[in-house]
């Protein structure tokens, strides 16, 4: 504890006892793989950076690089340069991998999702619906509006294809809509020139 007079303005417990108390979110250990690749690089062999989002990895795990379907086998995981035999969700890993006969490092573009083959793999879309909150926009935006858009690590073009619904302020519910604005947030198709995974 701080001697009285030290900081008079704060009156709250201390900060170890705050950060001890925070309730750490939930690691997806038990739902299917997914690694989001953030970057690539070669050192020899391939090497993967990315988060394990939910599911567990092992080394010598057999895997699929999404979009595209590309084999790939886990050879090493790397966890803060230490090397470890597994890692599960909420680990930020480096994976040397071994990449299908025909592929390199420039086939793990950031964006990229590593999964299991089968029905449980990742899916990739051309097209899909997302709920965008619209912070600033100098006019009215709809079908057709083209934009810069970010998810996970992936910046890519892409364009609006339909305004589906708006939410109204004052209802607090969804109205069809044939357009949105600054500070509304709507639900919007949206179209992306090449397969991602969102």
């Amino acid at each position: 504890a701080l001697p009285a007079g030290v900081c008079p303005w704060y009156q709250g417990p201390p900060l170890m006892d705050l950060l001890d108390g925070i309730a750490l979110p939930r690691r997806y250990a038990d739902r299917p793989l997914r690694i989001l690749v953030s970057s690539a690089y070669r050192e020899g062999e391939v090497f993967a950076l990315g988060k394990v989002e939910s599911g567990k990895v092992d080394a010598g795990h057999d895997l699929v690089l999404m979009p595209g379907a590309k084999g790939v086998k886990v050879l090493q995981i790397l966890v803060d340069d230490d090397d470890f035999p597994t890692a599960e969700a909420g680990d930020i890993v480096r994976l040397k991998v071994s990449m299908a006969k025909g592929y390199g490092e420039d086939d793990v573009t950031p964006g990229s999702v590593l999964c299991e083959a089968g029905p449980g793999a990742c899916g990739s879309v051309t097209r899909f619906c997302a709920r965008v909150n619209v912070l600033e926009a100098p006019r009215i935006l709809s079908a057709g509006y083209s934009c810069m858009l970010h998810v996970h690590s992936i910046v890519t073009s892409c364009e609006w294809k339909e305004v589906k619904q708006v939410l109204d302020k004052t209802t607090k519910k969804f109205k069809k809509a044939p357009f949105a604005r600054a500070g509304t947030t709507c639900d919007v198709e949206i179209e992306v020139p090449e397969e991602i995974c969102v």
